[in-house]
């Protein structure tokens, strides 16, 4: 009976903590809306709805094209010794260069693993919470067998916490351990006034590791939200115009020169991708060869970079120069935009919008211009 009143207490509070949880969330993002600078306009989530957000410069992102877009991250820097609770969290930034279409999926992935992480949370803190219940049910009653399995139980959810890293969970981390140990050194005589005392350092563990955390993840979450949504929409702006232009040049004179083109592309692109970059000498002459081939500026300059890096021997950078020019190639093509839509997985009209296009570069591989042209057009009109 006392463990069934502690799983409905426990209960109760999970119920509390998820409701604190999402007023966190839609406070966080008004705040966010009046707080970020730059115009408010209408963004776009993954099932294709209209989102009030800020345009991209808002988020300190660089939008120089469609295929150089500069974004940076804020982490988390591991906790020094002498970190004291209270101080600001230490923080680092990572930069990111790419294009629009992985942009958007960097920043979705991102949401994604706060989502899990916040599951992963919500399971441990439900068992602290309900251990802690037990504790504050049965107090002086509780027998050494309920006891050791109570501590056994916390035991094993330190052990699952060690590999989460979040300067929350390192400090309430700190807490549980302390519980542990008050619990193992009670005895008879004192353990009614060690259950009272445990019962609060628990009670901290899920302060820190429950809302503590769960105040960071939704102010952060928001604003990655706004930026996910804001980023989408400049996507799909631009993939429209893409799609619509393309479909003209392939209904004009020109569109069998310009199919060749894009054959030719593909096929560079392909050759670039499978470069052995363990032998170094067939490496440079293949970028050498590529280089000579191409007939597109900026591409060309690339390669040269990762040609010239190569021919000295550092193929990192080679690399970073050669996937720069692979995305010069394709960030325009059909067949590179049906792979990022896919990747990115966004709602059913970003599906659609993929499937036209799967067909849009089987007909191009047919040579059937006329209806790409058409399909074209389709999936232009989905976004």
């Amino acid at each position: 009976m006392s463990r069934k009143k502690a799983r409905k207490v426990a209960k109760g509070m999970k119920e509390r903590r998820l409701r604190k949880r999402e007023l966190l969330k839609e406070e966080h993002l008004l705040k966010l809306l009046g707080r970020l600078k730059g115009k408010t306009v209408s963004g776009k989530n993954e099932s294709g709805d209209s989102v009030l957000t800020k345009e991209t410069s808002a988020f300190k992102i660089r939008l120089r094209s469609y295929w150089n877009v500069a974004m940076r991250f804020r982490r988390e820097k591991k906790l020094p010794a002498d970190f004291v609770e209270g101080e600001r969290v230490p923080r680092k930034y990572a930069k990111m260069d790419t294009d629009i279409f992985r942009a958007v999926r960097t920043c979705k992935h991102i949401r994604e693993n706060w989502e899990n992480e916040t599951g992963k949370r919500d399971e441990i803190v439900e068992i602290a919470e309900e251990k802690n219940a037990e504790l504050a049910v049965l107090g002086r009653k509780i027998t050494d067998d309920e006891l050791d399995e109570l501590i056994d139980k916390l035991k094993e959810v330190v052990e699952s916490c060690r590999r989460i890293k979040s300067a929350y969970k390192v400090l309430g981390l700190k807490k549980l351990e302390d519980a542990i140990e008050m619990l193992e050194g009670a005895d008879v005589g004192n353990r009614a006034i060690v259950i009272g005392k445990t019962a609060a350092v628990i009670t901290a563990f899920r302060n820190r590791y429950g809302g503590w955390r769960d105040e960071q993840v939704e102010g952060m979450g928001a604003y990655n939200f706004l930026r996910e949504c804001s980023l989408r929409e400049e996507r799909d702006l631009f993939l429209k115009r893409m799609l619509f232009e393309l479909s003209e040049k392939l209904s004009g004179k020109r569109k069998w020169a310009h199919l060749r083109m894009m054959e030719e592309d593909r096929e560079h692109a392909g050759i670039i991708k499978g470069i052995d970059w363990e032998n170094r000498g067939s490496a440079v002459e293949v970028l050498h060869r590529i280089y000579k081939e191409t007939r597109l500026k900026r591409t060309r300059q690339e390669l040269w970079k990762a040609f010239m890096a190569a021919k000295e021997g550092n193929l990192r950078t080679a690399r970073m120069y050669s996937g720069n020019a692979i995305r010069m190639i394709e960030w325009n093509k059909p067949w590179y935009w049906e792979e990022q839509m896919r990747k990115t997985e966004d709602g059913t009209y970003a599906k659609r919008v993929a499937g036209k296009l799967k067909t849009v570069n089987l007909m191009l591989e047919r040579r059937v211009v006329k209806r790409a042209g058409e399909l074209l057009k389709e999936a232009a009109e989905l976004l």
